[in-house]
Parts: C-alpha cells; structure tokens; sequence
C-alpha cells in the first residue's frame, strides 16, 4: 500500500491506533498534507488525534479517506548501526570464532566501486521495505582503502541519515590515518539526505590517536560512531594485550609492541576512551560489554549507544557478557538506539529489519512498548543528528515518514502497539519524506 504521489494533496488515515514515542491513541485518524514538491517538509500532519477529533479539522473534509481499520500508525523506523555494503554476503551462520568471522567478511565483501554500489542499494530496498527511512550506514574500507561509494550509492536511494566513513590504524598500519584525513578533508559534510560522518572501526584496530582525531572533527560538527565493547575478545585485549585480538593483528602483519603503551592498563573498552569521550559525542554500536562506571562515564559524557539485539544473540554475547544493559543505561540518561548490524547475522531470515529487533526486546525482555518505539525513532534519529522532532506525530509539523503495521485481534483494553510488536508482521512504509 505504498504511495509515491508526487502532486500535492489531502490525505486522512483512520487506523485502529497511532503510536509514537510519547503517546498512543486507540481509534485514531490522520490527516496528511503531501506536497513533494515543498523543501523540506513534503509531509506534514495537520492532526493526530481520535476520529472526532479530526472531523472538526477544516481540512478534514477535502482529504482523500483511507480506511485501515486493523493497523497501528507510526513513525518510520531508524537502524542506527548497519553495514549496507554487506548485504551481497548474504546471512551466514556463526562457528564461535569472531576472528575467523572477520576473515570471512575481509574475504566476501565487495571491492569494486559498481559492486559495493549495487550491495548498499539492495540493503537499502531491504531497509526502506522493512519500513525504515533513516540509517547509521557503515561506509567500509575494502582492502583497508576508505571510500565514499557507499555514501553516494545510500544518497541515491532516498534514505536519510549518516554514511560513516570507517577507517583502520593501528600498530604498524597506524599511518592509515592520513588516508582517511586526506579523504574527509576533501569530502562534502553531506550528500543529499545523508550526512558524511566517520568511524574508527573499533579500540583493537585503532589507536587514540585516531580516536582523538575522530573527537576533533565530531566537536567540529561532523558524526563519528565505533565499535565498542562488543566482544570478550575485545575486553581481554583492552585490559591486558593479550587474546584472538591480538593474534589477528600479528597475522595481519599490524601488531608492534607500541601498541602496548595504549592496552594492557586493566581497563575496560568504555574506560579505555574516557579521555575521548570527554572532548565529544560518539554514536557507540553495541556497548554489550559494560560495568556500572561504564555507564556512568557514558551518561556523563552523554554518548548514544545503538543496541543490536539479534546480532548479540548472534554472536553468543548475550550469554557470554550477560543481558545487555540497554534499561540501566536508559535510566542513567544514556541514548540508546537499535540497529541490525549487517544482513550477516540476520542468519537465518535475512532481511534488514529493525522491527524484528524490536519485537524481540519485547518478547524477550517485556521491555515496554513505548520504550521500544522510542529507541527505533526518536532516539535513533538523535544519535545521528537529525531532527527527532520529525519521528513524533505533532499537528502542523514535519514527519519524517509514516508506517502502518497489522494489529492482531486482542483483548479490549491491550496497548494496540504492545499487541503488534507481538504479532509476526513487518511494517509497511506508506510514505517518506526523502
């Protein structure tokens, strides 16, 4: 039921239920006013409110009506960490060893600009599909060579958000940094919809020196995210040199002992950046592995964390590390978002789906809808600086899109939205502003 007018015109949705981060309504109508051709803000919401509500709108009565009497109405949906230029891998299954994994990507991933181009727009047909209309995209670096093929290929799409330029340095390949600073100097800050940001890969493949340049250009206004605190590998290196980590970077030929005057202080990743995050916000992806003063120092310095549920129950670190903390970190003031990572561990379903990541919180952890809904819009939207405001359903202002999904037959009085999450149907985008 996508709709792609493109000439200006009323229309009202009645829907069993609108949803967004800070109210439901059961029964609910919604009058749109579609204009692609207006800048900025091709759909605006002229009400949102019960059906009665809206009747008494002046506008109500030239609007073309559409009657969905068994959805829930909600914002689109934000994936605030994903690596769209690995979607030509496909799901693959986990054998336990991250290391051998990393071979598998390095391995599988496309090279070439037309293919790693064709992979970012299929992951984004996948995104925009699962009702998603914004993305935190990790732009790779094939061959350790970053590149802006990602981004241009995302700013073709439609899909908003941010492209993040990822880079590797450290040890001996520390030098790689003058590749990305060369790059960046002589990027756009931003390509259509999408904002050119960077990433340090992660602390076992980057030194601070990357580090505290990515904290330069991010209080300089540009977007910067890494991984950080996602595996017991990582841990292990980070406190104390030693483990897979840094036996990957011996067979990558990357490992020289300087690095030792960085790691191996008994820290743990989160700590390992405190000066870093001191000086700017970062988009952190996962944080699965985080004490009680790591989330202190992440409220503090009020850095973003983009949870990827299936991707921790993926990888086994759900069990390993323990539940993720994701409501610790929200009752301390942290932003925690969701994301997907990448097609690989959506094993076996495929897809790209940030519904899915919410419905297992849901069903998992009986995390409250609301909750749930915000992390997916208004605070995935925060992370990657755009206007949170547009994921809210506000009379007289923008939204950044509008999704329908399914409500199943339920007990009179159930949340409609809790409802939804339960049942096994995707969203569906009816419209984008992008």
């Amino acid at each position: 039921m996508t709709h792609e007018k493109r000439h200006p015109e009323l229309v009202r949705l009645d829907a069993a239920a609108l949803a967004d981060a800070r109210k439901t309504i059961a029964p609910a109508s919604l009058l749109l006013d579609i204009d692609p051709a207006r800048s900025g803000s091709p759909l605006l919401v002229l009400a949102a409110d019960t059906p009665a509500e809206v009747d008494c709108h002046p506008a109500a009565k030239a609007a073309r009506c559409l009657s969905i009497p068994d959805r829930v109405l909600i914002p689109g949906l934000v994936n605030a960490h994903t690596h769209l230029d690995l979607t030509a891998i496909g799901p693959r299954p986990y054998a336990g060893d991250f290391s051998g994994w990393l071979d598998m990507v390095r391995v599988g991933r496309p090279t070439e600009p037309e293919a790693i181009a064709a992979a970012v727009r299929e992951g984004a047909r996948l995104s925009l599909q699962a009702g998603v209309v914004a993305v935190g995209d990790i732009a790779g670096a094939p061959r350790g060579q970053p590149t802006l093929a990602p981004a241009q290929a995302l700013a073709a799409t439609g899909l908003g958000g941010v492209s993040y330029l990822e880079f590797f340095a450290i040890g001996k390949g520390a030098a790689a940094i003058e590749r990305i600073q060369r790059l960046v100097e002589s990027s756009p800050r931003a390509i259509g919809p999408v904002r050119v940001g960077v990433q340090p890969h992660a602390t076992g493949t980057v030194g601070l020196a990357g580090y505290r340049w990515a904290a330069e250009l991010a209080a300089r206004g540009r977007p910067v995210s890494s991984h950080v605190a996602e595996t017991l590998d990582e841990r292990e290196f980070i406190a104390c040199a030693t483990g897979p980590q840094r036996e990957f970077l011996k067979r990558l030929g990357l490992w020289d002992d300087s690095i030792t005057r960085e790691v191996g202080r008994g820290r743990s990743p989160v700590q390992h950046l405190g000066e870093v995050f001191e000086r700017a916000r970062f988009l952190l992806a996962h944080v699965n592995d985080a004490s009680d003063a790591d989330i202190e120092l992440l409220a503090r310095t009020k850095q973003s964390v983009a949870y990827c549920p299936r991707a921790s129950e993926y990888f086994g670190n759900h069990t390993r590390l323990g539940g993720h903390r994701y409501r610790e970190m929200l009752a301390a003031g942290v932003n925690v978002c969701l994301g997907t990572d990448s097609i690989i561990n959506q094993h076996p379903e495929g897809g790209l789906s940030i519904w899915r990541e919410m419905s297992l919180l849901r069903r998992r952890d009986s995390a409250p809808a609301r909750d749930v809904l915000s992390m997916a819009t208004v605070n995935g939207a925060a992370a990657l600086g755009l206007d949170a405001d547009r994921w809210i359903f506000t009379r007289d202002h923008a939204v950044c899109g509008v999704a329908s999904v399914v409500v199943p037959p339920a007990d009179s009085g159930r949340d409609p939205l809790e409802c939804a999450l339960e049942s096994a149907h995707e969203p569906e985008l009816l419209w984008r502003a992008n």
